[in-house]
């Protein structure tokens, strides 16, 4: 297993502050139980731009996102948009449980971390994009860390066996006038394709 915790070397270094300030990521050191670093963090307005992430590994991984989520700000649910160098858009990965509201368990002390699985991918030549959703409904997201996990051969061919097959693919339709197409701020094919992803 590897582990990248310091997100500190996201560039452009030009993206990041140790203030918190309008148009940056926010550096914020961190110890857990088990993991220490500094993660990124940026309210729902932030507006912080897109960071990069190097990896430097190489094969097959199981990539997995630690995040944050301080919901003793009032600040909505967490959203981490991620994508590896050449994906064709970014894909969400969203926490809304604990946003802050009534029935949502309340840590005043907001020192919990919590981890979900991203994807499995050869990160061969790849680098992790980070980005906030700051148009449309915007969000906060804070990254602690990633924890990379390589996979066995075996577990590769299944994982492209699935992918190849194509009796089980995904059909998303929608006749919501409030659904995901609804939001103006999702225009560029690239949005668009996120929403559907």
């Amino acid at each position: 297993m590897i582990c990248r915790s310091d997100m500190s070397l996201c560039t452009p270094a030009s993206a990041l502050s140790k203030d918190n300030k309008a148009g940056h990521w926010t550096l914020i050191p961190y110890e857990a139980d088990e993991i220490s670093g500094v993660m990124i963090g940026a309210g729902s307005r932030a507006d912080a731009p897109e960071v990069t992430l190097p990896l430097g590994v190489s094969g097959w991984h199981a990539i997995h996102l630690g995040f944050w989520n301080p919901h003793h700000e009032y600040d909505g649910g967490t959203c981490v948009r991620l994508k590896l160098t050449g994906d064709p858009c970014f894909q969400a990965l969203s926490d809304f449980h604990n946003d802050g509201a009534a029935t949502a368990p309340v840590l005043w002390d907001g020192a919990e971390l919590q981890e979900c699985f991203f994807r499995h991918a050869d990160l061969t030549g790849k680098d992790l994009i980070i980005a906030q959703q700051s148009k449309g409904e915007t969000r906060k997201a804070y990254i602690a860390y990633f924890r990379l996990c390589p996979l066995g051969q075996e577990e590769v061919d299944s994982i492209q066996n699935d992918r190849a097959d194509r009796s089980h693919r995904i059909l998303i339709a929608t006749n919501d006038g409030a659904s995901l197409f609804h939001h103006k701020a999702f225009t560029t094919r690239e949005e668009l394709l996120e929403q559907v992803e």
